[in-house]
Order: C-alpha cells, then sequence, then structure tokens
C-alpha cells in the first residue's frame, strides 16, 4: 500500500493504521460528494425557480385566440357606434328620437 509507505515516511501519518487512513480518505470523499451534490442541487433549484417565474409570465400572457375575441368585440362595438350615428344627425331637430325615420 503506498498510503502505508507514506505513513511511516512522514512520521506524522505514523500515527494512523492504513485502515484507519482508508476511512479517513472515504470519509473525505464522501464529505466531498455531499458538498458537491448540495451545490448541484441549489442550482438546480435556482434554474427551477427561475423557469418557474417564466413559465407564469408566459401564462399571463394573451394567447391568439384571447387577441382575435377582442378583434371581434371590437368590430361589434365599431358597428354598434357606427349605427347610433347614423341615427343621431338629426339629434338636435324638434320630434327627433332614434328608430323614426325623418
Amino acid at each position: 500500500m503506498a498510503i502505508a509507505g507514506l505513513a511511516t515516511y512522514t512520521g506524522y501519518m505514523a500515527k494512523y493504521t492504513p485502515a484507519e487512513l482508508d476511512r479517513a480518505i472515504n470519509d473525505a470523499a464522501e464529505r466531498a460528494a455531499g458538498t458537491v451534490y448540495e451545490k448541484f442541487k441549489y442550482d438546480i433549484d435556482l434554474v427551477l425557480e427561475s423557469t418557474g417565474f417564466i413559465r407564469q409570465r408566459l401564462e399571463d400572457m394573451p394567447n391568439r385566440d384571447d387577441f382575435n375575441e377582442l378583434a371581434a368585440e371590437v368590430r361589434l362595438v365599431k358597428r354598434a357606434v357606427i349605427d347610433t350615428n347614423r341615427d343621431l344627425p338629426g339629434i338636435n331637430k324638434p320630434g327627433w328620437f332614434p328608430g323614426k325615420k325623418h
């Protein structure tokens, strides 16, 4: 084992057995993997939050059917105003009332 040779060479690490070193390395690797996992999880949560916000904004925007419905309502109001205005030229004349043929 390379680690056992390192432990005897440095003197400082000589206090640890190869099994303890392996366990310490595995624990450090698990902590590092956990840290990376938490970072990725945080980043994914940020992406989901931002895409959720964008999705909500897009759902609030009118679609083509809404514009078509609005256009039909505008045409209807326009025709009503035109028809009403046809009756109005004689409004200042005595005896005028809507629908009466003059």
